[in-house]
This record gives structure tokens, sequence and C-alpha cells, in this order.
């Protein structure tokens, strides 16, 4: 093969790399926010099969989803159980760099601050994240 095929072929190979980095990098839509409600007495689990930021404040349970691209957005009870789903629906460029890039959403739980330690919180793993604190009088 000629130094000039090399060169083009090497050229052609970076050209699509970068594209596919630029894909990848560029910023998308601005994100969209939703935020859902719950009654404490409504619930006694929550099932997320995402990672989650938990905070405490308020008088009610709030799901908080912040998210760049389509996808499964969902909190919704069955039972005493609120489930919690998020999954974006990523382009297949955006999936190949997800490891340095992150997937686009924010899932937030907002619990009552006295309900702290009452509603247990359980991944999709099965291990219980939130559980009764060790120093609660109950």
């Amino acid at each position: 093969m000629s130094k000039i095929k090399r060169i083009g072929l090497i050229c052609a190979a970076l050209g699509v790399i970068c594209a596919l980095v630029g894909m990848a990098v560029l910023k998308g839509p601005d994100p969209a926010a939703e935020t859902k409600t719950f009654a404490v007495s409504e619930v006694e689990v929550i099932f997320c099969d995402a990672a989650y930021e938990l905070n405490y404040g308020g008088g009610e349970i709030k799901i908080e989803f912040e998210h760049t691209f389509d996808g499964v957005y969902e909190a919704g009870l069955q039972g005493r159980q609120l489930t919690v789903l998020c999954r974006p629906d990523l382009p297949w460029y955006r999936s190949l760099f997800s490891f340095a890039f992150g997937n686009g959403a924010k899932l937030r739980i907002t619990l009552p601050e006295d309900c702290e330690g009452r509603i247990r919180i359980i991944g999709s793993d099965g291990v219980i994240h939130a559980s009764q604190p060790e120093n609660s009088d109950n």
C-alpha cells in the first residue's frame, strides 16, 4: 500500500473518531424536569432502579427527574410500594461514551425529615439503601 493511501485511511479514521466524540460531547437539548409527589401515609417502601440523590425536607415524598434524553422516567404506587424507574434512551453514539459523560439523567428523592428511617429504599439489586437510623428511639 502506498504512503498516500495509508495517510488517507488514517485521516479518514481520525475523522470518524472525531465525529463520534463530537456527537457524544456536544450539548444536547436543555434538561427537562418532572416532579411527582406522594403522601407519606401511602408509601412504605421505595423501589428504585437507578442512582439517586437522597434529601430530607418538606411534608411529602417528592421524586424529581431531570433528563436530557427521551426514555422512561416514572414513579408510581403499587400497593404501598413506590416504584421509581429512570432509564434514558441514549442515542447509539452517546452510549459509546456513557462511561465518561454519564447518561444525562439525575434523580432526586426527597423525604420529609420526620419520616427519616421509616421508609426503606431498595435498589434493583435488592440491597436496602436507606433504613432505620442507628440512633433512633423506635
